[in-house]
């Protein structure tokens, strides 16, 4: 049996819990899990385990990624610190918002669904319509810390926004970012350096990279696709403008994590100083909370602008434990 098809079967198990979860009222909708979903590693290294909280919407500046420590049978373990914030429990009513991309064209039909941390209920996932409108309709639905969840990392990147006002939240017109066709991108490979965009990957020799095996529909599609995002001039919900972030990258295969956290590089697009310390936040879309806290963010690594003053790098004791959108600014 190939590795394909042992995905296949994997995935085929996994969506079958799912529809039984989904059956009990207990699971998220399916396409678009917050809290993951099952995991399977793509190198021979043990999978990384996992630690949820309660966490919820904001920042920390706590540096998180690294090299990890081992199991006992050798392979990398990567605990994330987890996030935990009393949950405040919130009555949602409609929650609107036009979705547009980074040239301003709408967002037609980007799958969106709006969730707390106690969970996404199925009848608010659904699909915006041709020319991108959001119309979801809690009707009192109390949900904690709850966020619009806009993008699933198949044509777009994914963002997770508060929601600005309760019970009724109009967002008005947000944006997006999308990703390169699945054709443009590179296989995620233990030791291979990995390039899209303005944004190069390298994960390490031992690395053990799990794929979110409920996330995209074939094989053929888990491969390393990024986006650069300027924050200038974009109405961005999902980002804290106290944070400071100065420029976004969208990476995909969304909900993967890598252990050890792997090396980045990315186009020193701010055009900071040559030398300049940067730091290096992701933003949380999933529930487990492991990394970042649940529609906020969280500092995973340090970095550093090259001689040259090209480009910026992460630390070498830092790094990128999880794919997603990943955000950058100069140290304070």
């Amino acid at each position: 049996m190939n590795t394909g098809d042992f995905s296949s079967i994997l995935r085929g198990v996994a969506l079958g819990v799912l529809a039984a979860a989904a059956f009990l009222g207990t699971a998220c909708s399916s396409g678009n899990e917050p809290d993951g979903g099952a995991t399977a590693s793509s190198s021979s290294s043990s999978s990384s385990s996992s630690t949820s909280g309660g966490g919820g919407a904001g920042g920390s500046d706590t540096a998180s990624g690294g090299a990890g420590g081992s199991s006992s049978s050798g392979g990398p373990v990567c605990l994330g610190p987890g996030y935990g914030v009393p949950p405040v429990m919130k009555k949602v009513g409609l929650v609107t918002a036009d979705v547009v991309d980074l040239e301003g064209k709408p967002a037609a039909e980007i799958v969106y669904e709006v969730c707390g941390e106690n969970g996404c209920p199925n009848w608010l996932h659904a699909n915006a319509d041709g020319k991108g409108h959001i119309a979801a309709e809690a009707e009192g639905t109390e949900l904690s810390d709850p966020v619009l969840i806009y993008g699933i990392g198949w044509e777009s990147v994914q963002f997770a926004a508060p929601l600005p006002t309760v019970p009724d939240a109009p967002f008005g017109k947000i944006h997006t970012a999308r990703l390169p066709d699945y054709a443009k991108g590179v296989a995620l490979e233990p030791g291979k350096e990995a390039h899209s965009g303005d944004v190069t990957l390298l994960p390490a020799p031992e690395a053990a990279i799990e794929l979110d095996l409920l996330q995209y529909e074939e094989d053929s599609q888990y491969v390393f696709r990024a986006v650069t995002i300027p924050v200038s001039g974009l109405s961005l919900p999902a980002l804290d403008p106290a944070l400071g972030l100065e420029v976004l990258f969208g990476l995909a295969p969304i909900k993967t994590f890598i252990c050890p956290a792997a090396a980045m590089t990315v186009a020193n697009v701010p055009g900071w100083p040559a030398g300049a310390a940067v730091e290096i936040f992701l933003h949380g879309t999933q529930l487990g909370e492991q990394w970042a806290p649940f529609g906020g963010w969280a500092k995973v690594s340090d970095g550093k602008v090259s001689e040259d003053g090209k480009t910026v790098s992460t630390s070498p004791d830092g790094g990128i434990p999880e794919l997603g959108i990943i955000g950058l600014r100069l140290k304070k």
